[in-house]
C-alpha cells in the first residue's frame, strides 16, 4: 500500500507478545484469516490433559528413557482406542534418541495387541544407521505408517504430511514429553538476547544514541546472565523469565499442532475432531508453586484475548485454538 509501513506475518506464531525470540514487534496492518469452516472445525478439537504422575521433562536425563517407557504403558488403552478407531497418530519428543526408544518399545507392547511395525521413528538426515522402522527428516512427506514419532525441532515447522485430498494424514496428536529447547544451547540465548534487544528498542529512537546503545548493552549482558545461569528450576524464574517460556512452549506446541490442521476443501475434509494428548506429567504441576504450564497458557490467552490493543489479531489467529483448549479435560481444573 503506497505510502503506509506495513507488515505481513509469515506464520502466525511470529505474534506472541512476551516471547522474546518468536514476537515480531511491528504493528500488524492486515490480517489474512482462515476460512470459516476450518476455524470452526480447529475449535472442535478435544484436548486432554492425561493426569498422569510420571514426569519425563525436568527429571534426571538418566531417569528420562525409563519414564518414558513407564507412560506408554499407563497410556496403552489410549493409543490403542485411537488405533482402533483408525486414527493416525503423531507422537512429539524432544530428541531423535528419545523416537528411537518410543518407536522401538511401542513396536513390541503394540504387536501383542495385533499391532506389527506400525510405529516409525524420524531420524536426522546423517544418521546412517536406519531400518525399516526409520524414516529420515527429509523423507518426512513419504511417511506411510500409523504413528509418527518425532522431535519437536523436527516437526515444528515447515512439513505438510497430507492424503490425496489435502487433509493432514494425521488425526491425533501426542505430546509425550513437554517440547522444550535445551536450556543450557548458546544458539537459544543469542536469539532470544537479539530479540528482546530488539522489541524493546525498535521503536525507541532517541536523540542520545550513545546513551542507548549503553542501555542496550546493559540489558543484553543481564538477560543473557539471567539465561545462562545454572541450576534455576521453572518455578523460580523471575515473571519476565517464566512467561518467555510459557509463550515459547506456546508457540512450539501451535507449530506442531500445525501439522494436523491442514484441512482440504468443504468436500473433501475430514470432519472428525483432532485429539490433542499432553501425557507428560509436567504438563501440570503437581504441588503448590510449581510450574503449571498448562494453566500459565490458559492465563496467557485469557489476558491476550482480553487485551483491546491486541485483541482483533489474537482472535483472528488463535482464537479457535483457544476455545478448544479451555473446553479440554483436565487442562484448567486443578489437578
Amino acid at each position: 500500500v503506497t505510502g503506509v509501513q506495513t507488515c505481513a506475518l509469515p506464520i502466525c506464531t511470529s505474534f506472541a507478545p512476551k516471547s522474546f525470540m518468536h514476537h515480531i514487534s511491528s504493528s500488524v496492518n492486515y490480517i489474512i484469516q482462515s476460512e470459516e469452516y476450518k476455524r470452526e472445525y480447529i475449535s472442535k478439537t478435544l484436548f486432554q490433559y492425561t493426569k498422569s504422575n510420571i514426569k519425563v521433562s525436568g527429571i534426571l536425563e538418566e531417569r528420562k528413557d525409563e519414564n518414558i517407557k513407564k507412560l506408554l504403558n499407563e497410556n496403552l488403552q489410549i493409543i490403542i482406542n485411537c488405533l482402533n478407531d483408525n486414527e493416525n497418530i503423531l507422537m512429539v519428543v524432544n530428541k531423535y534418541d528419545q523416537a528411537i526408544i518410543v518407536s522401538d518399545y511401542l513396536n513390541l507392547i503394540l504387536s501383542e495387541y495385533g499391532y506389527n511395525n506400525i510405529v516409525t521413528a524420524l531420524r536426522s538426515d546423517s544418521d546412517s544407521n536406519l531400518n525399516k522402522e526409520n524414516l529420515k527428516r527429509s523423507k518426512i512427506r513419504e511417511f506411510d505408517n500409523r504413528i509418527l514419532v518425532a522431535p519437536a525441532i523436527a516437526i515444528e515447522r515447515g512439513h505438510n504430511i497430507v492424503d490425496e485430498f489435502g487433509n493432514s494424514k494425521f488425526d491425533t496428536l501426542m505430546f509425550i514429553v513437554r517440547p522444550m529447547s535445551n536450556p543450557t544451547d548458546y544458539e537459544q540465548h543469542i536469539k532470544k538476547v537479539n530479540g528482546y534487544i530488539m522489541n524493546k528498542y525498535s521503536k525507541n529512537v532517541s536523540e542520545k544514541r550513545l546513551d542507548t546503545y549503553r542501555k542496550m548493552r546493559k540489558d543484553a549482558f543481564t538477560i543473557y546472565n539471567k539465561l545462562t545461569r545454572e541450576n534455576y528450576g521453572l518455578s523460580s524464574l523471575e515473571n519476565e523469565l517464566r512467561d518467555d517460556v510459557t509463550v515459547t512452549l506456546f508457540v512450539i506446541i501451535q507449530q506442531i499442532f500445525g501439522r494436523l490442521c491442514r484441512i482440504a476443501d468443504l468436500n473433501n475434509m475430514k470432519y472428525k475432531p483432532i485429539k490433542v494428548y499432553f501425557m507428560d506429567g509436567a504438563f501440570r504441576a503437581k504441588k503448590e508453586g510449581q510450574y503449571d504450564f498448562l494453566k500459565e497458557l490458559i492465563l496467557y490467552l485469557d489476558g491476550l484475548m482480553a487485551n483491546d490493543k491486541y485483541s482483533n489479531i489474537v482472535k483472528s489467529l488463535y482464537e479457535p485454538f483457544y476455545l478448544a483448549l479451555k473446553k479440554g479435560g483436565n487442562i484448567s481444573d486443578e489437578v
